[in-house]
C-alpha cells in the first residue's frame, strides 16, 4: 500500500509541476517538486508529518497557480490525487496501529473501491464543471450551496452506517 501512496504523490506532484512550469511559474514548480520529494521521503521512512501537511501545501500552491491562470486541467486532478495519497497514508497508519484486524483484505479492498469511485467521480465532475459556464444570482447560489450541504450530510450518514454494519 505504501507504493501506491508513493505513486499517487509522485503523480500529483508531476501534474502540479507540469501545470505550473507550462505557465512559466518555475519557482512554484520547484517548490512543489521539493515538497513532493519530502512527502515521498516521509512515506519511505515512515514519518507522518509530510503526509499530514502535503494536501495543505499542494492546495496552497495550486491556489497560487489558479490565481496566476494555470490551466485547471492540471490543478484539479493533482489535488484529487494528492488527497487520495493522503487518504491511503492515513489508512495505512490506522491499519499498522491495529492489533488484530478481521478480514483485513476485505477491508482494504472496500477502501480501495470507495477511493476509486470517489476519485473517478471527482475527476469526472471537475472536468464537467470546467466545461459548463453559467451565472447564478445570489439566491440560486445559496440554494445550490444548501443542496450540496444536505447531500454531503446524507453521504456522511450513509458512510457511517455502512462502516458500523
Amino acid at each position: 500500500m505504501r507504493w501506491v501512496s508513493m505513486a499517487l504523490v509522485g503523480l500529483a506532484a508531476a501534474l502540479l509541476v507540469t501545470g505550473l512550469a507550462l505557465s512559466g511559474l518555475i519557482n512554484a514548480a520547484f517548490a512543489v517538486a521539493g515538497f513532493g520529494l519530502l512527502w515521498l521521503a516521509g512515506l519511505w521512512r515512515g514519518i507522518s508529518w509530510p503526509g499530514a501537511a502535503g494536501p495543505a501545501v499542494f492546495v496552497c500552491l495550486a491556489a497560487y497557480g489558479a490565481l496566476q491562470k494555470v490551466a485547471m486541467v492540471w490543478l484539479l486532478p493533482a489535488l484529487l490525487i494528492a488527497l487520495a495519497a493522503w487518504d491511503l497514508g492515513v489508512f495505512q497508519r490506522h491499519l499498522a496501529r491495529a492489533a488484530h484486524i478481521r478480514q483485513e483484505e476485505t477491508l482494504k479492498r472496500v477502501h480501495y473501491l470507495r477511493l476509486i469511485v470517489v476519485l473517478g467521480l471527482g475527476l469526472g465532475l471537475s472536468q464537467v464543471t470546467l466545461r459548463i459556464q453559467t451565472s447564478l444570482n445570489f439566491i440560486w447560489a445559496i440554494a445550490l450551496g444548501l443542496v450540496v450541504v444536505f447531500g454531503l450530510s446524507r453521504t456522511v450518514r450513509f458512510m457511517r452506517r455502512e462502516g458500523e454494519g
